[in-house]
């Protein structure tokens, strides 16, 4: 009788610690090919006039990635500063805010020359030297949304648009509120373990 349930338990240990090393595995390395030129560490931000009253969430967005990745590696830690004026698309603002047009908020990056470095709210096809951050009017949760959005501007993306599934179980504030419904119930407001062990990875 122990030799069978020994056979019995044994295969189901064994593929329990394969399934925990395999979502432990999956919780680095999911980003964007690309990234910023500038340092996380220290980024200049600017808040453009037309969303002016997202102002305190921004700020609070910021606040919170900072704690979040407090303990990463030095160079993975976000670290943040508010100009009051700058060039649209270069520096000294690295991330602009400014209202969307086309009633969703998300994020378009551009190279040190003013090109852009995705097409439309596609993901972004070279490393990038600036981020303008298109935010939706009447926000119910602009913090939340905040914090989505530079989570891109941080490389990272979407876990449900990877086509290896471990990832899609993954709750992450890079989750939009306007996910398929199959992927809502992982959805987070603010970064998780998972998105900041990918932060880690990207810039350690």
């Amino acid at each position: 009788m122990r030799k069978s349930k020994l056979r019995f338990i044994l295969p189901l240990f064994l593929a329990i610690v394969l399934l925990t090393a395999t979502l432990s595995s999956a919780s680095i390395g999911f980003y964007f090919d690309y990234k910023p030129t500038f340092s996380i560490t220290n980024i200049a931000y600017l808040v453009d006039s037309s969303v002016s009253g997202y102002a305190q969430s921004i700020e609070d967005a910021f606040s919170t990635w900072k704690e979040k990745t407090k303990n990463n590696d030095v160079n993975a830690r976000v670290g943040y500063y508010k100009v009051s004026s700058s060039p649209y698309y270069t520096p000294p603002a690295q991330v602009v805010f400014t209202l969307s047009t086309t009633g969703t908020s998300y994020t378009a990056y551009f190279t040190a020359t003013g090109a852009p470095a995705n097409s439309g709210t596609g993901e972004p096809y070279s490393n990038w030297a600036k981020c303008v951050i298109y935010l939706a009017p009447n926000l119910s949760d602009p913090k939340a949304t905040v914090i989505h959005e530079l989570g891109h501007v941080f490389s990272l993306k979407h876990p449900f648009e990877n086509p290896e599934g471990v990832y899609k179980m993954q709750t992450s504030c890079m989750i939009p509120s306007i996910a398929p419904s199959t992927y809502i119930k992982y959805r987070s407001t603010v970064p998780t373990a998972f998105d900041v062990a990918n932060v880690n990875s990207r810039f350690k």
